[in-house]
């Protein structure tokens, strides 16, 4: 969910670019409801990851409907199974992307870009959708749009002091990146350890739930 946030930039202009063309994404259940709320994809094919059949019975969907789309965007960086579905759908374009020797994909994709894991990932993206003539949209048109796409606000009670969103997950592939519990505690302490009032909401989708619970436990042990 986080590459499409930052990919943003790059999909407004890829939409505004090509209004009679339907862009799908296909992507797993935790990005999807995300997805949806950016106002950008016709479709949103999802793989389901729950088990081995699950897994290829909505791969073997989504395949009969992306059979022969004309261009794929990967920007998976990791996943040789993603470029590997990419060469099965025949498009005509297949971008991606390498991070090491690029030897096993230089017949498999069509475009491929260097990117380096040590510099900002939205400078490859810009390179990655220059390669069909977009450049990123400004960042005042993307926060308009944001703000036309976001949810309701939640009605939960405001605090007369702070009101503190924590955005605690990261990606499953990575997940020694997240904070402790305690560690939050003593992020926030500086600010909430003089007894302030405040209200904190914790931010996630549906599997991020009960580690944010721990989180909520522990913070409203410490203050």
């Amino acid at each position: 969910a986080g590459s499409l946030y930052i990919a943003l930039p790059n999909l407004l202009p890829l939409r505004r670019a090509f209004p009679d063309r339907r862009i799908h994404l296909l992507t797993t259940a935790p990005v999807a409801a995300f997805a949806r709320t950016l106002g950008v994809f016709d479709t949103v094919h999802v793989i389901d990851t729950s088990g081995l059949g699950a897994m290829l019975a909505s791969a073997w969907r989504a395949y009969r409907s992306l059979f022969g789309i004309d261009t794929v965007i990967d920007l998976e960086i990791h996943s040789r199974s993603v470029t590997l579905f990419a060469l099965a759908t025949m498009s005509r374009n297949r971008l991606a992307f390498y991070i090491s020797e690029p030897f096993w994909k230089r017949r498999i994709s069509t475009h491929l870009l260097y990117l380096s894991l040590a510099a900002p990932i939205h400078e490859y993206y810009d390179q990655l959708f220059g390669l069909l003539g977009l450049a990123p949209a400004p960042m005042a048109e993307v926060q308009a749009h944001l703000m036309r796409h976001a949810p309701a606000p939640s009605e939960g009670a405001k605090a007369d002091g702070l009101h503190i969103c924590l955005g605690h997950a990261c990606s499953g592939l990575g997940q020694e990146r997240q904070l402790s519990p305690q560690g939050w505690a003593n992020v926030l302490q500086p600010r909430l350890g003089s007894g302030v009032p405040a209200t904190i909401e914790i931010l996630g989708g549906l599997g991020d739930v009960p580690f944010g619970d721990e989180i909520a436990r522990c913070l409203r042990s410490a203050f």
